[in-house]
C-alpha cells in the first residue's frame, strides 16, 4: 500500500501535517507546565496505524496540572484530528530515576522518542 500513489504523494504528506498541528497544539497548551514534549510509540517509528494513539512524554515539574490540561484538551483534539492522546506524564527527577532501574517503557521512550518542545530529554538525562 505504501508504494501506491494516493498513499505515497498525497494521504502521508496529510497525515505529517496533521500529526504536526496536534503536536503544536499540545506543546502550545502546556508550554507553561512543561519541561520536555517528546513523541514516542507508533508515531516515532513511522509505523502508526489507523487506530495508533498519539503517546507523548511530558517532563514536568507540576505532573497533576498537566493532567488536568491534557484531560481538557484531549476531547478536542481527538474530535478535530482523531488522535487519541496517551499521555505519559512524569517529572524529570522520576523518569531519571525510572531510566536508571533500566525500566522497560522509559528505556524504549528514550531510545526511540522524537523531540517535539522543550529542553531536549537527552539533555536532561545527561
Amino acid at each position: 500500500c505504501q508504494d501506491h500513489y494516493v498513499a505515497t504523494d498525497l494521504l502521508q504528506p496529510l497525515l505529517k501535517n496533521r500529526l504536526t498541528e496536534c503536536l503544536e497544539m499540545i506543546a502550545k497548551q502546556l508550554q507553561k507546565y512543561c519541561i520536555s514534549l517528546s513523541l514516542f510509540g507508533s508515531y516515532a517509528k513511522n509505523i502508526a496505524g489507523t487506530a495508533s494513539d498519539l503517546d507523548v512524554l511530558i517532563l514536568t515539574k507540576a505532573p497533576a496540572i498537566v493532567e488536568q490540561i491534557i484531560d481538557r484538551h484531549s476531547p478536542p483534539i481527538e474530535k478535530r484530528y482523531g488522535l487519541l492522546i496517551s499521555p505519559y506524564i512524569q517529572t524529570p527527577q522520576n523518569f531519571a530515576h525510572a531510566i536508571k532501574q533500566r525500566q522497560a517503557t522509559a528505556s524504549a521512550i528514550l531510545k526511540q522518542h522524537r523531540h517535539i518542545a522543550g529542553t531536549p530529554l537527552t539533555t536532561l538525562m545527561t
